[in-house]
């Protein structure tokens, strides 16, 4: 009979480990996407700056003008180039999150309680398992943040929100962590924020939050996704429950 069991067990787990495959080939899909824009952005600047270059080692090297007519073509270049990334990077502008920075310090306190509340009360109704600070350790108790640091605040405030609503529209049963970070430094963008969240689910869970990500007009980028797989407990088996998901996703917010 062990025997048996044994072979169901794994069955399953096979089983798991497409649908698993299958994810991970969606993730590389949408991933894709933004992947071609985004080269296409860096190598229409990058060729804008080596230009310039070339122009300048030109200079360095013959210690004279170049002629009107190598002038001509390196304009030329450069105005081409010029059109293109602004071209990108007005239709990436357009994605970028509005968030509230005409509030006070002691208002966003006020918000952020209330949005925490909130959030807790509607996974509750679901029977879910939420953080309550919401990856804001920082400020629970009664700490109120510097007015310097409302803008981040804000925005990340928003941005988690928008991930809370998704983890309980799309039924995942716990969100064990959620971390947020503060700006990270790339010369290719004006705004890079990074979140981490560590959560349970069934596979349908993932998918809709995958769909999430990928519908957004906004610039997320996945950079790590974990996925293992929890063993079938004694409940779930006899309620004829699917594998349940331990994943743990780190994605970046960007603004060109």
């Amino acid at each position: 009979m062990k025997i048996l069991k044994f072979i169901e067990e794994w069955k399953g787990n096979i089983f798991l480990i497409i649908i698993v495959g299958i994810l991970s080939l969606a993730v590389i899909y949408l991933a894709v996407n933004f992947i071609s824009q985004w080269y296409a952005h860096n190598e229409a600047y990058d060729k804008m700056i080596k230009a310039r270059e070339d122009y300048n080692r030109f200079m360095i090297k013959q210690k004279e003008l170049p002629s009107n007519k190598l002038i001509n073509e390196y304009e030329s270049h450069a105005v081409e180039l010029q059109k293109i990334y602004d071209e990108i990077y007005k239709s990436f502008s357009k994605t970028r999150k509005q968030a509230d920075t005409s509030i006070s310090a002691l208002g966003y306190k006020q918000k952020l309680i209330l949005t925490q509340k909130e959030f807790q009360e509607k996974a509750k109704s679901k029977g879910m398992f939420i953080p309550l600070d919401l990856g804001f350790k920082e400020l629970m108790g009664d700490k109120i943040p510097a007015e310097s640091s409302i803008p981040l605040l804000s925005l990340q405030l928003d941005l988690i929100s928008m991930f809370m609503d998704t983890f309980i529209e799309s039924g995942v049963e716990r969100v064990e962590t959620i971390i947020k970070r503060d700006y990270i430094k790339d010369p290719r963008c004006k705004t890079k924020l990074m979140f981490s969240f560590n959560f349970k689910s069934e596979t349908q869970g993932l998918v809709k939050l995958l769909n999430f990500i990928q519908s957004q007009q906004a610039i997320f980028v996945v950079e790590n996704l974990n996925i293992n797989t929890i063993p079938l407990d004694k409940f779930r088996m006899e309620n004829k429950m699917g594998y349940l998901l331990e994943i743990s996703l780190d994605v970046s917010y960007i603004e060109l």
